[in-house]
């Protein structure tokens, strides 16, 4: 009986710890699938062993490409996972606004 008048401060409270808990999560998830971190910390160290100056040099523009295309993706996600912060966020209002927008 009193869960429609709990609904808004359930909404902004836990519902947006809960929203934002997930999208944290799945923005974690793509950077481990992206492996952007493994890919920065290994900047230095040549790709398969080759320790020659022609191996190092391949490594190094091999790991610059792979880090801003990976760098790139992992953006991508983070824009997507603040759109959908910003939608849950406002959703609520708009649908307020659209009730009251249809009354009068």
């Amino acid at each position: 009986m009193f869960d429609v008048g709990y609904f808004l401060p359930w909404w902004y409270s836990r519902g947006l710890t809960q929203a934002f808990g997930g999208l944290w999560r799945f923005t974690m998830q793509k950077e481990s699938e992206l492996a952007l971190g493994i890919w920065i910390r290994n900047f230095h160290k040549p790709l398969l062993a080759d320790y020659g100056l022609a191996g190092r040099i391949k490594s190094i523009f091999i790991r610059v490409f792979q880090i801003i295309f990976r760098l790139t993706f992992f953006i991508f996600w983070i824009t997507f996972a603040c759109a959908l912060l910003i939608i849950y966020f406002t959703l609520p209002i708009l649908i307020g606004w659209q009730i009251i927008f249809q009354i009068i």
